[in-house]
């Protein structure tokens, strides 16, 4: 019986050797790249597989930009990661809705120059009637007669 079992221990070990040198083997062969890689040489030709994907594409660096004013972009002159230097034009803004914004502020000094005019018309207006002592404080749509 001892006999046996040094038997079975020898096979068991040299089985285990070579099964090991197989795999050792294979682990060398998997790494060299001629083995892991189909090769071949350039050729010119047609495509004849696409690929296609979906997901998300994110920057390597995210840098937030900031505007002192806001509005409709009219021309662009820059790209996504396109570099840019100091004072190099980005993009234009549509104008318009800036132009009609500067004519109503206009619009406004004259109505509000129109209505200081106006009352300083009513106060030189009022020294003279009450001067006159003709003017009538219940009524302000009477005119004095001055």
């Amino acid at each position: 019986m001892k006999h046996i079992g040094k038997i079975v221990i020898g096979v068991a070990l040299a089985a285990g050797l070579i099964g090991g040198g197989v795999w050792v083997a294979q682990q060398r062969a998997a790494q060299n790249p001629e083995t892991r890689f189909k090769l071949a040489t350039v050729d010119k030709g047609e495509v004849i597989q696409t690929v296609s994907a979906n997901g998300t594409l994110t920057p390597l660096v995210l840098v937030n930009v900031g505007t002192q004013v806001s509005g409709t972009v009219k021309k662009l002159y820059v790209d996504f990661n396109d570099k840019v230097e100091a004072g190099q034009k980005m993009l234009e803004l549509d104008q318009s809705l800036m132009a009609a914004q500067a004519k109503q502020s206009e619009a406004n000094v004259l109505n509000v120059s129109a209505s200081v005019e106006l009352a300083r018309a009513n106060a030189v207006r009022m020294k003279r009637c009450s001067r006159r002592n003709t003017y009538r404080a219940r009524s302000t749509t009477r005119r004095c007669r001055c």
